[in-house]
């Protein structure tokens, strides 16, 4: 049965066409449609569930990512899913040709609409990829964040003093630190076995060393044991001035007498001597001990004897004899000062005759340059003489050829000589004493000839 559609009251006659047609109206306007009607069938890349329809718009288009070769299809089932690695966002594509391939760094289910980029991590060189496998993690010892990378140059090497064990590492804090204690100086590292022990002296507090490796113990510590994540101190009482020292041997002991509350401390003036009242007999001190109250029955050292002291402390509590070169103020021995001496247990110091001389803190007096000691005194080296040097030693006679008229000389430059064809014995003092050698030479020929 049909159903007629009257001109030019423009209704539309149509008949009862299948679903995957539609029937066509006259182009011409005021021209009288005719009984029958074609039934025209959906275009290629179109299809449509629906029948009697008079529209184009019951012609449906295939989704994106599908395609429909065949005209007057009645089902979506007849358009077919782009290969796999190829999309096209198009409805209603009639071709193959219609699609694209996905680039490198994407990859395409079979059916998708949209190429997906490989996940962060991972990379792919591939073109038209159809799956996910395409997609190469980053080797252990490097990592990635970007999304779709399409090169293995985005994978970045996890920095020195890092380590990273996994494969298709998404960030750089899935690359590991090193252990405190050690250090690597490899980028890249895909192993712990990059990291090394510091070795003794030397210590690895930071996590994330890079390429400076360990640092040494700082002055006042040290580290005996490899691997140290710190450098201990030296103890009160002790220091050491060493930079990197590996033992606590290294650590010096603070003298007697001093004392050193300092843990750590880098240098001999931190041990402080004790102040009066308090004593150190031991060295490494770290506080001086207060000395105790004297006996109501103290005598004082008779002069030229004191109490000797060890560490700021009495050593005994017998008086001793002031040594040679100092003299007693009341139980002190004091060294004599330059041109004084004294012998031992004195309580004064003595002046050094004329002509003589004493070091600080000495036991004789010695005679000066051009002096030597004759009959218990000082006496000048005579003429034709002369003594450089202090001391008890004998005054040297000029050399032959030379004479001194000088007393007290302190130089053979004071020996003068009379130049060409002169002589003199050894230790002449003065012009007389020379002979001309001429004068010599023709009285004796005259007397020869007589």
């Amino acid at each position: 049965m049909q159903t007629t559609l009257q001109h030019p009251s423009l209704s539309f006659a149509s008949f009862a066409c299948s679903v995957e047609k539609r029937p066509t109206a006259l182009r011409l306007e005021n021209e009288r449609l005719e009984n029958s009607m074609d039934c025209i069938a959906c275009a290629a890349g179109k299809y449509s569930t629906v029948t009697d329809s008079a529209s184009r718009t019951a012609c449906l288009d295939c989704f994106a990512g599908k395609f429909s070769t065949l005209e007057g299809v009645s089902s979506e089932l007849n358009c077919l899913a782009f290969p796999a690695g190829k999309h096209s966002s198009r409805l209603g594509s009639a071709t193959i040709s219609s699609c694209q391939l996905c680039q490198n760094c994407k990859f395409l289910q079979q059916g998708s609409e949209t190429c997906q980029l490989c996940s962060e991590g991972k990379y792919s060189t591939i073109w038209s990829a159809t799956s996910n496998l395409a997609c190469t993690a980053c080797a252990q010892g490097k990592f990635s964040s970007a999304v779709g990378a399409g090169s293995e140059a985005a994978c970045f090497r996890c920095l020195a003093g890092t380590y990273s064990t996994s494969d298709g590492a998404s960030s750089a804090t899935m690359c590991l630190a090193c252990e405190v204690g050690t250090y690597s100086a490899a980028e890249g590292a895909n192993s712990r076995d990059f990291c090394r022990e510091c070795v003794s002296g030397k210590y690895s507090g930071s996590e994330r060393l890079r390429s400076s490796g360990c640092f040494d113990c700082s002055p006042g510590h040290y580290a005996a044991e490899a691997g140290s994540s710190a450098c201990t101190a030296c103890a009160s009482g002790k220091y050491t001035p060493v930079c990197g020292a590996y033992a606590e041997s290294a650590c010096v002991l603070c003298a007697a007498g001093t004392t050193s509350r300092m843990a750590g401390a880098s240098s001999a003036d931190t041990c402080i001597r004790c102040v009066m009242g308090t004593y150190s007999e031991i060295t490494g001190a770290s506080t001086c001990t207060v000395c105790p109250a004297p006996p109501a029955t103290c005598v004082a050292c008779p002069a030229g004897k004191h109490i000797p002291t060890l560490g700021g402390a009495p050593a005994t509590t017998e008086c001793a004899t002031c040594l040679a070169g100092s003299s007693t103020t009341p139980a002190l021995c004091t060294s004599c000062p330059e041109g004084y001496f004294s012998s031992a247990g004195s309580i004064e110091c003595t002046t050094c005759e004329l002509n003589a001389y004493a070091a600080a803190a000495s036991s004789i007096c010695e005679c000066n340059a051009g002096f030597t000691w004759h009959v218990g005194s000082c006496t000048a080296c005579a003429k034709g003489k002369f003594k450089e040097v202090p001391g008890d030693v004998q005054c040297v006679d000029c050399p032959a050829g030379t004479f001194s008229s000088d007393i007290g000389a302190i130089s053979e430059q004071t020996c003068g000589n009379y130049g060409k064809n002169y002589t003199s014995p050894v230790g002449s003092s003065i012009v007389t004493a020379c002979e001309h050698k001429l004068q010599q030479y023709s009285v004796s020929k005259a007397s020869s000839s007589a």
